[in-house]
């Protein structure tokens, strides 16, 4: 399945953990109101027509299960891991980057760097497990958030604090978390094709 233009979730103005029946139910309650039939002027004719085309190609995706499911895997809304380089700082601080005969005069020295290098893995790992669960993402989002104020090397906690307001259906947050990510990240293609997709 291609990336589409504009997110089908959004398009019907439901979470992407909406039931099956929530979407049914919005998607009849929208269906109604932009159907080009009860329309009269020909400019609103139009753009309620292309509106309810959008409605329905949306709908006859996340309807099926398969292609839902498809849908949803898409790479683009994948939450993001801490990188290895990014582990191998977390554990070890500054102290990495050192020469071993400095790393000798420095005991305990860099012990806090370690300490909260080591607490930002653990809440971000957290993150990742309760993200995982559709009734746990509020506390991901704060996990994920505890992790970037102890390291804020971690960006990828700021772009899964954004999935995890996508998957809520707070559009607006989650765009708000991809242009912080994005700011510190300029180069990733991910949070490009999002910021597209819902914007």
């Amino acid at each position: 399945m291609k990336i589409p233009a504009e997110d089908l979730y959004k398009i019907l103005n439901v979470a992407p953990i909406a039931s099956q029946e929530e979407i049914s139910k919005q998607f009849k309650i929208l269906a109604r109101r932009y159907h080009p039939d009860t329309k009269t002027l020909p400019q609103e004719k139009e753009r309620a027509k292309e509106i309810y085309q959008k409605l329905v190609e949306a709908y006859q995706i996340l309807k099926d299960k398969e292609k839902r499911a498809e849908y949803d895997n898409l790479p683009i809304f994948r939450l993001k891991e801490i990188s290895q380089k990014k582990r191998k700082t977390a554990r070890g601080g500054r102290e990495q980057s050192l020469p071993w005969w400095k790393k000798l005069f420095m005991f305990g020295l860099p012990k806090k760097e370690k300490d909260a290098g080591k607490l930002a893995e653990t809440d971000f790992s957290l993150g990742l497990q309760f993200a995982r669960n559709p009734n746990m993402l509020d506390q991901a989002i704060l996990q994920f958030e505890a992790a970037y104020k102890k390291d804020p090397s971690l960006h990828e906690a700021l772009f899964n604090i954004g999935i995890c307001y996508y998957k809520k259906g707070d559009f607006s947050k989650a765009v708000e978390y991809f242009r912080k990510y994005k700011e510190k990240v300029p180069t990733d293609k991910q949070v490009d094709y999002l910021l597209k997709i819902l914007s």
